[in-house]
């Protein structure tokens, strides 16, 4: 099984608008970042097929190709076979990943040559994170008990923390969502920094993964219209919820620049 090198890897707290800058970098028929395709978690869906199927060449295969391989076909082994030769091909390809399982398998395994580490202030992350599951679960779909929801950003955040301090500052750079969906310096920052236009369609696959009223909201632009959310949310569960996240990440919103709540309220 072989893989060209990988260019880049997103790694971040979900809710930290991850998809949006993927989608972003996504550009083709050049430059392609997937969307949580699970390479090292044997996540490889059919999502991954989608995502193929709606780049285009030289990634997409017919989904004879996609299915040749069989039940005994791992999804790595898959993803390999199928949509691997056309990587070579690229300009620059690359993941997101907000699950933490397998984070530490792909940078053994692909070696990204740069890491972009998605950050938002946790508070945030949860108060958007309950939003989306309560809205699925009007829509009568499965959803994750709020337990479930909490370990995954604090799981998420203790990666990240990890990551940060054992990769090599020289290829990896924070991406604040705070500063990106507000100043338009910082993204062309990134730009040059990655030598990668952020020029594609932010709403991009978002109704793969039940994300379609996001778009509706952004417009399909970056907007800050979900920055700093917990200071205009009214409901007492979900400020309770996040509180609770927060008390639990303490050390990533130390990391990340986010514990000056904490500190005032310690205080």
């Amino acid at each position: 099984m072989i893989l060209p090198r990988m260019d880049l890897l997103i790694a971040g707290m979900g809710r930290a608008g991850t998809t949006a800058l993927a989608n972003l970098l996504t550009t083709p028929p050049d430059r392609w970042v997937l969307i949580e395709p699970g390479l090292t978690r044997d996540g490889v869906g059919d999502h991954v097929f989608e995502q193929a199927r709606r780049f285009g060449p030289p990634v997409a295969v017919s989904e004879a190709q996609w299915r040749a391989g069989g039940d005994r076909e791992t999804g790595l082994e898959r993803f390999a076979r199928t949509i691997g030769p056309g990587l070579s091909a690229l300009r620059g390809w690359g993941v997101k990943e907000v699950n933490p399982t397998g984070l530490d398998e792909i940078i053994r395994v692909f070696e990204p040559r740069k890491v972009l580490l998605a950050v938002r202030d946790i508070r945030d992350c949860a108060i958007s994170v309950l939003e989306k599951s309560r809205l699925h679960a009007a829509e009568r779909r499965s959803v994750q008990s709020d337990e479930w929801l909490a370990r995954r950003l604090t799981d998420a955040g203790a990666a990240l923390v990890r990551l940060r301090s054992r990769l090599d500052p020289a290829r990896v750079r924070t991406v604040q969502y705070e500063r990106f969906t507000t100043d338009p310096l910082y993204r062309a920052a990134l730009e040059d920094w990655l030598n990668w236009p952020l020029t594609g369609d932010p709403g991009r696959c978002m109704d793969l993964f039940g994300r379609e009223y996001e778009v509706a909201r952004h417009a399909g632009t970056v907007t800050a219209s979900s920055v700093d959310r917990r200071e205009r949310e009214q409901s007492p569960e979900a400020l309770r919820f996040a509180a609770g996240v927060e008390r639990a990440a303490a050390a990533y919103q130390q990391a990340f620049g986010y514990a000056r709540h904490a500190a005032e309220v310690a205080a």
